[in-house]
């Protein structure tokens, strides 16, 4: 079995944990039991959400989710350490490739 090399890559903070308010209503991204076996998802606070298991502030939260990975996106953080998208705090991460 070949071996993994272990490289560390740049992140927003986004990409593990992030919520907002959308119509007055809390929209969350991060682990939750729900989907512990696919890891990470956006879940809401409403009544539609619980009913349905989407809602339109899900679809309104995405757009507003930065989600930058210079592992996938490419990039690096700016020379002040922020993210080069949204401007928000940046975190590595270790990936085995």
């Amino acid at each position: 079995m070949p071996d993994f090399n272990v490289e560390a890559h740049w992140c927003c903070e986004t990409v593990r944990h992030w919520q907002a308010k959308v119509e007055g209503h809390l929209v969350y991204w991060g682990p939750f039991p729900p989907q512990a076996a696919y890891g990470y998802g956006m879940i809401c606070d409403c009544k539609g959400y619980r009913f349905r298991g989407t809602c339109r502030h899900v679809k309104q939260a995405e757009a507003m989710r930065c989600g930058w990975q210079a592992f996938v996106h490419g990039d690096e953080p700016t020379e002040d350490g922020k993210c080069p998208r949204c401007g928000g705090p940046v975190t590595a991460e270790r990936y085995a490739v």
